[in-house]
């Protein structure tokens, strides 16, 4: 599931063929805007089925890409 959380935050921030750093700020290294993190929160809600409702939640949770992931990954579980 991590993969796959990861390949929807790469195809969102626009990297080709790669996969984020877990380790870095996604604002920062990867210039990640409103509108490249609502793409990214509708891929999680078209592949997974959940309907998100807490953006700013969300905001609490990204240091890093990994622990955006994570944060994603535990709304996916429920």
């Amino acid at each position: 599931m991590e993969e796959k959380i990861m390949c929807l935050l790469a195809e969102s921030i626009g990297l080709d063929g790669s996969l984020p750093d877990v380790d870095v700020d996604p604002v920062k290294k990867y210039d990640m805007d409103s509108v490249m993190i609502l793409d990214f929160v509708i891929r999680i809600e078209d592949e997974y089925g959940i309907d998100f409702q807490d953006f700013s939640e969300l905001s609490n949770h990204m240091g890093t890409v990994g622990e955006m992931v994570d944060y994603m990954k535990g709304m996916i579980e429920g």
